[in-house]
């Protein structure tokens, strides 16, 4: 994961001048402090151990509830809310911790991001997308359970 956020960070700094100038074109560009709220969110998701051990025990807790039939059942989904209420929670509480703002600032912010054209910035949101989508959620739970399987 670090290396995809380093490949972000040169990428960013590397067009900074021309994303600039196309910044103007598109719509205005972030702020100083929007910019530092956006790549704290990116660094805490590639960075923190916390985040990444919260996902990896919530998984093998969970896991033995799901199998690989075509039917889905409602605990699926039950489980699912519970996932992505943890990942919001975690995001509002790095959020209020490290820039005294909430999650609607940010999502303005991710909206701003993609209005501007920030590319290299926008290139982050399907990966935050894909943290609260359910089928990815699925393919976690069904991966886990097998790794944990093979384990045993």
């Amino acid at each position: 994961p670090h290396r995809r956020e380093d490949t972000w960070r040169n990428e960013r700094r590397d067009s900074q001048t021309n994303d600039r100038e196309e910044v103007g074109m598109a719509g205005d560009a972030l702020s100083d402090a929007e910019e530092v709220v956006f790549d704290g969110v990116v660094s805490f998701l590639y960075e923190d151990a916390a985040f990444e051990t919260t996902f990896q025990a919530f998984a093998a807790e969970h896991c033995g509830a799901f199998d690989d039939a075509e039917e889905q059942k409602l605990e699926y989904n039950e489980i699912y809310l519970q996932y992505r209420s943890t990942f919001e929670a975690l995001i509002e509480a790095h959020l209020q911790r490290t820039s005294n703002t909430d999650a609607a600032a940010f999502f303005a912010i991710c909206k701003k991001v993609v209005e501007c054209g920030d590319e290299a910035r926008a290139e982050f949101l399907p990966m935050l997308n894909a943290v609260a989508d359910y089928d990815v959620f699925l393919s976690l739970m069904l991966e886990t359970k097998e790794k944990l399987a093979a384990a045993a």
